[in-house]
Protein backbone atom coordinates (compact mmCIF):
# COMPACT_ATOMS: atom_id res chain seq x y z
CA UNK A 1 0.00 0.00 0.00
CA UNK A 2 1.03 3.58 -0.63
CA UNK A 3 -0.43 6.44 1.42
CA UNK A 4 -0.23 10.17 0.93
CA UNK A 5 -1.71 13.02 2.93
CA UNK A 6 -1.89 16.80 2.65
CA UNK A 7 -0.49 19.37 5.05
CA UNK A 8 -2.87 22.08 3.82
CA UNK A 9 -6.29 20.65 4.48
CA UNK A 10 -6.67 17.05 5.52
CA UNK A 11 -6.84 14.65 2.60
CA UNK A 12 -5.66 11.06 3.02
CA UNK A 13 -5.26 8.99 -0.16
CA UNK A 14 -4.53 5.26 -0.21
CA UNK A 15 -3.35 3.16 -3.15
CA UNK A 16 -2.69 -0.53 -3.70
CA UNK A 17 0.53 -1.33 -5.54
CA UNK A 18 0.77 -4.15 -8.07
CA UNK A 19 2.87 -5.07 -11.10
CA UNK A 20 0.37 -3.06 -13.17
CA UNK A 21 0.90 0.15 -11.21
CA UNK A 22 -1.03 2.06 -8.56
CA UNK A 23 -4.73 1.45 -7.97
CA UNK A 24 -6.81 3.83 -5.82
CA UNK A 25 -8.09 2.16 -2.66
CA UNK A 26 -9.68 5.05 -0.77
CA UNK A 27 -9.64 8.80 -0.33
CA UNK A 28 -10.72 10.46 2.91
CA UNK A 29 -11.41 14.18 3.16
CA UNK A 30 -11.17 15.65 6.66
CA UNK A 31 -10.61 19.38 6.02
CA UNK A 32 -11.00 21.44 2.87
CA UNK A 33 -7.56 22.21 1.37
CA UNK A 34 -7.85 26.02 1.08
CA UNK A 35 -4.72 27.56 -0.37
CA UNK A 36 -3.36 29.96 -2.95
CA UNK A 37 -0.48 29.92 -5.40
CA UNK A 38 2.71 31.53 -4.17
CA UNK A 39 3.29 34.42 -6.56
CA UNK A 40 6.42 34.17 -8.67
CA UNK A 41 7.35 30.62 -7.62
CA UNK A 42 8.65 28.34 -10.38
CA UNK A 43 7.45 25.64 -10.48
CA UNK A 44 4.06 26.70 -9.15
CA UNK A 45 3.82 26.26 -5.40
CA UNK A 46 0.89 26.60 -3.02
CA UNK A 47 0.81 28.30 0.36
CA UNK A 48 -1.78 28.43 3.14
CA UNK A 49 -4.28 31.27 3.46
CA UNK A 50 -5.55 32.55 6.85
CA UNK A 51 -8.52 30.16 6.81
CA UNK A 52 -6.43 27.11 5.83
CA UNK A 53 -6.82 24.20 8.20
CA UNK A 54 -3.48 22.46 8.71
CA UNK A 55 -3.95 18.74 8.32
CA UNK A 56 -1.29 16.03 8.33
CA UNK A 57 2.22 16.65 9.65
CA UNK A 58 3.44 13.06 9.18
CA UNK A 59 2.27 9.54 8.24
CA UNK A 60 3.53 6.12 9.23
CA UNK A 61 2.28 2.80 7.85
CA UNK A 62 2.34 -0.56 9.64
CA UNK A 63 1.06 -3.91 8.41
CA UNK A 64 -2.42 -3.31 9.79
CA UNK A 65 -2.79 0.45 10.37
CA UNK A 66 -1.87 3.96 9.32
CA UNK A 67 -0.75 6.49 11.91
CA UNK A 68 -0.94 10.21 11.27
CA UNK A 69 -0.04 13.38 13.15
CA UNK A 70 -2.94 15.74 12.45
CA UNK A 71 -3.21 19.38 13.52
CA UNK A 72 -6.84 20.06 12.60
CA UNK A 73 -6.54 23.81 13.32
CA UNK A 74 -6.19 26.97 11.27
CA UNK A 75 -2.59 28.04 10.72
CA UNK A 76 -3.03 31.02 13.06
CA UNK A 77 -3.92 28.63 15.94
CA UNK A 78 -0.87 26.39 15.62
CA UNK A 79 1.22 28.27 18.20
CA UNK A 80 -1.35 27.47 20.89
CA UNK A 81 -2.01 23.84 19.94
CA UNK A 82 -0.28 20.61 18.99
CA UNK A 83 -1.08 17.78 16.62
CA UNK A 84 -2.96 14.70 17.74
CA UNK A 85 -1.90 11.22 16.77
CA UNK A 86 -4.60 9.27 14.94
CA UNK A 87 -4.69 5.59 14.08
CA UNK A 88 -6.53 4.75 10.85
CA UNK A 89 -7.57 1.34 9.57
CA UNK A 90 -6.20 0.14 6.19
CA UNK A 91 -9.08 1.93 4.42
CA UNK A 92 -8.32 5.31 6.00
CA UNK A 93 -11.09 5.33 8.60
CA UNK A 94 -9.98 6.82 11.93
CA UNK A 95 -10.19 4.26 14.75
CA UNK A 96 -8.31 5.87 17.65
CA UNK A 97 -7.16 9.37 18.58
CA UNK A 98 -4.25 9.59 21.00
CA UNK A 99 -3.57 12.60 23.18
CA UNK A 100 0.12 12.71 23.95
CA UNK A 101 1.95 14.58 26.71
CA UNK A 102 3.41 18.07 26.38
CA UNK A 103 5.71 17.45 23.40
CA UNK A 104 4.84 18.77 19.95
CA UNK A 105 5.77 15.90 17.65
CA UNK A 106 6.97 16.45 14.10
CA UNK A 107 7.55 12.86 13.03
CA UNK A 108 6.51 9.40 14.22
CA UNK A 109 7.31 5.70 13.86
CA UNK A 110 5.51 2.67 15.30
CA UNK A 111 6.99 -0.72 16.26
CA UNK A 112 5.30 -4.08 15.68
CA UNK A 113 4.34 -4.18 19.36
CA UNK A 114 2.49 -0.84 19.12
CA UNK A 115 5.19 1.28 20.75
CA UNK A 116 5.05 4.79 19.28
CA UNK A 117 8.23 6.79 18.78
CA UNK A 118 8.22 10.49 18.03
CA UNK A 119 10.65 13.31 17.51
CA UNK A 120 9.64 16.85 18.29
CA UNK A 121 10.09 19.76 20.64
CA UNK A 122 9.52 20.03 24.35
CA UNK A 123 7.84 23.04 25.99
CA UNK A 124 11.15 24.98 25.86
CA UNK A 125 11.72 24.38 22.13
CA UNK A 126 14.45 21.74 22.52
CA UNK A 127 14.36 18.67 20.27
CA UNK A 128 13.38 15.54 22.08
CA UNK A 129 12.89 11.86 21.28
CA UNK A 130 9.79 10.34 22.84
CA UNK A 131 8.55 6.79 23.34
CA UNK A 132 4.94 5.94 24.13
CA UNK A 133 3.40 2.60 24.93
CA UNK A 134 -0.34 3.31 24.73
CA UNK A 135 -1.38 0.46 26.99
CA UNK A 136 1.14 1.24 29.74
CA UNK A 137 1.94 4.96 29.54
CA UNK A 138 -0.19 7.51 31.41
CA UNK A 139 1.12 10.22 29.04
CA UNK A 140 -0.97 8.61 26.28
CA UNK A 141 -4.73 8.50 26.39
CA UNK A 142 -6.87 7.03 23.64
CA UNK A 143 -10.17 8.62 22.69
Amino acid sequence: MLAGATYIGGVLELFDISENGLHPRAARYFFEPRCEYLEGARPRWVQPVPESVIGFEDLYLTDDAIYGLVWGVEKSEMADSKPQLFRFDPNGNPTTAYTLSDEVLETIAVDNDGTIYGAGCDSEGRYKLCRYTPSANPAVSAN
